[in-house]
C-alpha cells in the first residue's frame, strides 16, 4: 500500500526528466525521416514526368509536392507529440489501483483551489485480502492536505440469503439430487416446493462446493509432491496415473470457480470473454464495494450510523410514494390512440405451453435473483423435472388474474448513479422479482409489444424498439446546434420530473389504458 501526495508519480516507476541531448536526438530522428519521405516523393514525381506517365506541368507538380510535404510535416509533428505524451505518462507496471474516497471529493485546498492529489494505491492482491476496506478523509487542520484514513469495519447485513449458482450444474449428481428432493416433497404447491428445496440445496452446497480455493490448493500441493518424487528419481507405474487424475480434478474445479465468479461479476460481456477468474473476481469485489452505502448525507451532514441511514432511506421513499389528494383525474376522448377490440381480446387469451417455454428461454439466465433466490438458469436446466409444474403455475395466474401472495414479493436495492454518491437522490431504485413473477411479466410484455406501434407515435423515443430515452438529449443538442448555425429564433423549455415513473398514480394508468381500448381483465 502506498500513499502519494503533492502530485508525485503514484504509479510505480519514476519517469524522470529527459536530457537535452535526448530531446535533440529525438527531434533529429523525426527530421531525418521527414526529409527522406520528401526526397522520395520528389524522385517519384520526377520519374513519372520523365516517363510520360503523368501530364501535369511543372507548376502543378510543385503545388502537389508542397501539399504532400506539408502533410508529411504535420504527421511528423503529431507523431512527436504522441511520443512525448507517451513518455511523460506515468507507468503502472505494478498494476496499482486507486481506492475511491467515500466521504470527500478533494484532499488538497489552497484558497479557492482544490484538488485530489493525495491517494492510496493498492494492488489486486491487497483488495482480495481486504475486500471490506474503505477510504475516508480525515480533518485538514492547518495543513493544505487532508489525512487519509483506512477503515475495515464490516457492515452487518444480516444472514446471507439463498442464491442458486450456475456452477452447481457442473457436478454430475446435482440434477439427480434435485429430482429426488422434489419428488420427496409430494403434491405441494410449486412455489412452496422450491422454497422448501432451498434447505437441501444449502446443505448440498456446503458438502460439495464449499471452500473451492482450499480444494484447489490441496490438489496442487499433491501434484507438486508427485513432481518432486519424480525429480528425485522415485517413480512407479501409479505416479503418472495419479498425477493425471489430480490434474483433471484441478481443471474441473478451475472451471467451476470461473463460472462462479462470472455469475458474481454480473458482467454483460462475460459469456464472450476468455477464462480470467481473477478479472471476474475483481469486478464482483469492486461492484460490492461501490454498492455498499457506508455513509449518507442527511440534512447537510454526512452520517455513518447505519441505523440512521436506514431510517433516512425509508423516510425518503415513504414521502416519495405518498399519494396526494387530487380532486379529479380524467383523459379527454381523442387524446390518446386506441387498439381494436379483437387486439384487446387477443391479449387476454390463455397462453400455450409453447409460449410459456419460449418466454422462459427469452429471459436472461444469470440475472440477479429475487427473494426466492433462483435465477432463470436453474429453471432452464431443471425444466425436464419442474417444467410441467411451472407451466401450471403460470396458467393459474392467467385463470385467476391474481398473483399469489408468495409470488408477489419484490426485493428492492439501491445502486449508485455515479461514483461517490452521497445523497438518497443519488441512488437508483432497482426491483428484483422472483422467477415466476418475471415470467408473468414477460408474457404480458411480449404480447403488448405487438400493439405498441399503434399506440406510440414514431416521434417518441421511449417504448419504441431500438430507441433509448437518452436519444432525447442528443436530439435536443442537435436542435440547439442547428438553431445557432442557422441563426434562428426559438424558445426552449426544460421540464425535469423527479422520479417521474415512480410517482404515476395507478388510477391514472387505469384510466389511460381504458381510453386506449384495453379490457377490464387485462387492466386488473
Amino acid at each position: 500500500m502506498q500513499a502519494v501526495a503533492d502530485g508525485g508519480d503514484p504509479l510505480g516507476e519514476a519517469t524522470g526528466s529527459e536530457t537535452e541531448t535526448g530531446r535533440n536526438s529525438e527531434g533529429d530522428e523525426y527530421k531525418e525521416t521527414q526529409e527522406e519521405q520528401i526526397q522520395e516523393n520528389q524522385a517519384t514525381w520526377s520519374l513519372a514526368v520523365e516517363s510520360g506517365a503523368v501530364l501535369y506541368d511543372e507548376e502543378d507538380i510543385m503545388g502537389i509536392l508542397q501539399a504532400q510535404n506539408e502533410e508529411i510535416a504535420a504527421k511528423g509533428r503529431l507523431a512527436k507529440q504522441k511520443e512525448k505524451a507517451r513518455r511523460s505518462r506515468p507507468k503502472n507496471k505494478n498494476k496499482l489501483m486507486d481506492l475511491p474516497l467515500t466521504d470527500k471529493k478533494y484532499t488538497w485546498f489552497r484558497g479557492r483551489s482544490c484538488s485530489r492529489i493525495d491517494r492510496v494505491l493498492v494492488n489486486i492482491e491487497w483488495t482480495e485480502k481486504f475486500p471490506d476496506i474503505r477510504l475516508k478523509g480525515g480533518p485538514r487542520g492547518l495543513s493544505n492536505h487532508c489525512s487519509l484514513i483506512l477503515e475495515g469495519t464490516r457492515l452487518g447485513g444480516g444472514p446471507r440469503p439463498f442464491r442458486s449458482l450456475d456452477s452447481w450444474f457442473t457436478h454430475e449428481g446435482f440434477l439427480r439430487m434435485v429430482k429426488n428432493e422434489q419428488r420427496s416433497l409430494g403434491e405441494a404447491q410449486f412455489t412452496c416446493k422450491l422454497r422448501a428445496l432451498t434447505v437441501p440445496l444449502r446443505q448440498w452446497h456446503n458438502d460439495n462446493f464449499r471452500d473451492m480455493d482450499k480444494r484447489l490448493m490441496r490438489f496442487e500441493k499433491e501434484i507438486t509432491r508427485l513432481d518432486n518424487l519424480v525429480s528425485d528419481g522415485i517413480y512407479d507405474g501409479t505416479t503418472e496415473a495419479r498425477r493425471k487424475v489430480l490434474v483433471s480434478f484441478c481443471e474441473k474445479w478451475y472451471i467451476r470457480k470461473e463460472i462462479h465468479w462470472k455469475q458474481m461479476s454480473r458482467s454483460k460481456h462475460a459469456a464472450n470473454m476468455d477464462k480470467n477468474t481473477r478479472y471476474f473476481h475483481n469486478i464482483a469485489s469492486a461492484r460490492r464495494r461501490n454498492n455498499r452505502i457506508d455513509a449518507l448525507m442527511i440534512h447537510g451532514r454526512l452520517v455513518w450510523n447505519q441505523v440512521r441511514i436506514k431510517c433516512a432511506i425509508r423516510g425518503f421513499y415513504k414521502d416519495l410514494y405518498r399519494q396526494e389528494y387530487v380532486s379529479r383525474i380524467g383523459v379527454r376522448d381523442g387524446l390518446v390512440k386506441h387498439i381494436h377490440r379483437d387486439e384487446a381480446e387477443a391479449l387476454e387469451v390463455m397462453p400455450s405451453e409453447e409460449e410459456i417455454k419460449e418466454t422462459v428461454w427469452d429471459c436472461e439466465s444469470s440475472k440477479a435473483p429475487g427473494s426466492d433466490g433462483y435465477n432463470m438458469n436453474f429453471i432452464k436446466k431443471c425444466w425436464k423435472d419442474i417444467g410441467p409444474e411451472f407451466i401450471a403455475a403460470v396458467l393459474g395466474f392467467f385463470q385467476s388474474a391474481k398473483l399469489p401472495t408468495d409470488v408477489n414479493v419484490t426485493w428492492v436495492t439501491l445502486a449508485p448513479k455515479f461514483e461517490g454518491a452521497k445523497g438518497v437522490k443519488d441512488f437508483r431504485l432497482i426491483s428484483m422479482v422472483g422467477y415466476v413473477y418475471k415470467v408473468f411479466l414477460k408474457v404480458l410484455v411480449r404480447r403488448m409489444r405487438s400493439v405498441m406501434p399503434r399506440l406510440v407515435e414514431e416521434t417518441q423515443t421511449v417504448f419504441v424498439k431500438g430507441r433509448k430515452i437518452h436519444d432525447d438529449a442528443l436530439i435536443a443538442c442537435e436542435t440547439v446546434h442547428w438553431l445557432k448555425t442557422r441563426k434562428k429564433k426559438a424558445a426552449i423549455i426544460k421540464l425535469e420530473f423527479h422520479k417521474a415513473y415512480d410517482r404515476v398514480r395507478w388510477n391514472f394508468v387505469d384510466i389511460v389504458l381504458h381510453k386506449m381500448g384495453f379490457g377490464q381483465r387485462w387492466r386488473n
